[in-house]
């Protein structure tokens, strides 16, 4: 049994459905809700790849279920076929966009030596003034029981 999706036609609208063939390619059933579609990143591919059969598919009457399943039209196998995984992407394309996640992480970790910099710097700029205030502290005591 395969499925795609199909843009089926009621009465009183039009939804998008998986749609089941038997292994003739005649439609058996229909899913009870339309598809709506929240997925993973990595299987946007694969959806939109289906939803293009499905719009490149002709809209098929929802009456043909109430048909005996003999009488049903017969899909060709291209059509009920699952997603195909897309071509592999061109060598070039992979290296560019590993050197991309390369240079985006060189990037993320200067911005932290950055950060780590800049409050390092901040702390020795704050323990110098604290010095130079303890410093001046004891010059003026001193000064203070030289003069005594």
């Amino acid at each position: 049994m395969t499925f795609n999706y199909r843009i089926l036609i009621f009465a009183e609208h039009a939804a998008l459905h998986e749609v089941y063939y038997d292994d003739l390619g005649r439609p058996t059933h229909y899913t009870a809700e339309p598809s709506t579609f929240v997925t993973p990143p990595d299987d946007a591919v694969d959806i939109l790849t289906a939803l293009s059969l499905a719009l490149d598919a002709t809209p098929l009457d929802a009456a043909v279920f109430n048909q005996p399943i003999e009488q049903r039209p017969v899909t060709p196998r291209s059509k009920t076929a699952e997603p195909q995984a897309p071509a592999p992407l061109p060598l070039a394309l992979i290296a560019t966009d590993a050197l991309l996640a390369e240079l985006k992480l060189r990037a993320e970790r200067a911005d932290f030596f950055a950060v780590i910099h800049q409050v390092t710097l901040s702390d020795a700029i704050a323990r110098a003034e604290t010095a130079e205030a303890k410093l001046a502290e004891a010059t003026a005591a001193l000064n203070s029981q030289s003069m005594q």
